[in-house]
């Protein structure tokens, strides 16, 4: 599947249970973005790695930083 774009949400992002505040994992920093056959784009890969995703999906991608991303 070919990637469109990659996300960069500046650092990782915690979840967090909304009721008792515990830690339950966290999101990567990067996603690759593709169409998955539904008519918009979806994540098809993450991970922490940037070079690692452009190496795979392409490096000429767009990267769009989210939430303050720097």
């Amino acid at each position: 599947m070919k990637a469109l774009f990659i996300t960069d949400f500046g650092t990782n992002l915690a979840i967090t249970d909304a009721e008792t505040g515990e830690a339950q994992g966290q999101l990567a920093r990067y996603a690759a973005w593709g169409d998955k056959g539904r008519g918009k784009p979806e994540v098809i890969e993450t991970s922490d790695d940037l070079d690692q995703l452009q190496e795979k999906h392409g490096p000429g991608l767009p990267v769009q930083e989210i939430g303050g991303a720097k």
